[in-house]
């Protein structure tokens, strides 16, 4: 389970959203951890909402003592239009190996995604009254 307060998304032309995020999954995994971490999720969508719904992850964790835990994840699935969506994750934080002898934790699941975004640029244009729709977009929790 993971929760994304801030999402930036942008294909650097004429989209540029904020939001939020948070995924559930099922799989398989070697061990779990118990943590706090921050990084990018580099991908090829350019809104918030390409992130979800339902996607295939894999990745995994690595906790070099004395240092930061260490992980990176690779996730793909389809936008709500059916483009192919692909996010590499990276991120170090603190976190502790709660179930595996071994620093480290590995996994492979099936993910679902819920959303909050906002398009700010829509906002704007909402508000000063040059558009009827204010650019918000969600979607419901993982069930």
């Amino acid at each position: 389970m993971s929760f994304c307060p801030l999402v930036v998304a942008t294909n650097f032309k004429n989209v540029a959203e904020v939001g939020a995020t948070f995924t559930t999954g099922k799989g398989y995994v070697t061990g779990g951890t118990l943590g706090l971490s921050f990084g990018p999720k580099i991908g090829n969508g350019d809104r918030v909402s390409d992130l979800g719904g339902p996607f295939k992850s894999a990745g995994g964790s690595f906790k070099p003592l004395p240092f930061p835990t260490l992980s990176a994840d690779y996730s793909q699935g389809h936008n709500a239009q059916g483009r192919l969506i692909r996010v590499l994750s990276f991120a170090t934080g603190v976190g502790q190996d709660i179930t595996f002898p071994l620093p480290v934790e590995a996994h492979i699941q099936d993910t679902d995604t819920g959303y909050l975004s906002i398009d700010p640029l829509a906002v704007i244009r909402w508000i000063s009254g040059n558009a009827s729709a204010t650019g918000a977009s969600v979607r419901d929790s993982p069930k």
